[in-house]
This record gives C-alpha cells, structure tokens and sequence, in this order.
C-alpha cells in the first residue's frame, strides 16, 4: 500500500491544487506535511498553505504558510484563530512542468486554546 498524494507541477505553474475543506477542530493547530519524494528537472519550491473561512464567507483566506519546501522533510505551522472551515493548498513557486512532490498531510493537531 502506498500512501500520501503526488502533486505534479502543471504547464501554467500556478495553478493551486486543494483538500477539501473539513471543520475547524479547535481554536488553534498545529499543521504538518511530510514530503517523502520530490522529482525537479531544476531547483523547486513547493508551497503549502493554510485557508479558512466562516460558513457564510464566499472566499477563502490565507491563514498561514509553512515554510517553502526544496527538500524532502517534515514542514509545520503553528497556527491560531481559525475559522469555521479549513483547507490546505499546495502550489509550486519555482519549477518546471513534469517537477514532482510526494507528500503525507497529516490530520492537525488541534487545541482548544491559542
């Protein structure tokens, strides 16, 4: 069983890629993606970041970023006043089409206080 998700760098490079959104599960979290492989033809720079938004809201906002990826590892954010929605979006800064990343998202670990 292979596990996680494989994200490929398209041809525009800035389209975002999404999680669905899932329920706020506290007032604060702390948010971690494992990037197991990355595939780059030149330097790459993967991007995850944290949206929210209330139930009536018609946009999503940024609510953090983790720090830019170039190399397999672990990245994490600590994050607090979260709205009722959250979902995480991956992105490539730099990179050609064809770059690669594989990574695990892990569930956050929420707290009741910030």
């Amino acid at each position: 069983m292979i596990d996680g998700t494989t994200i490929f760098h398209s041809d525009t490079g800035t389209d975002a890629y999404y999680t669905p959104p899932f329920p706020r599960g506290g007032l604060a979290a702390t948010f971690t993606v494992d990037v197991t492989h990355i595939r780059a033809a030149t330097s790459l720079t993967f991007v995850v970041g944290v949206e929210h938004k209330n139930s009536d809201d018609t946009t999503w906002a940024g609510l953090a970023t983790l720090s830019n990826i170039t190399s397999t590892g672990v990245a994490t954010k600590d994050v607090s006043g979260i709205k009722e929605q959250v979902r995480l979006s991956f992105t490539f800064s730099t990179g050609v089409a064809g770059d690669f990343v594989h990574i695990i998202a892990q569930a956050p670990s929420w707290r009741l206080y910030p």
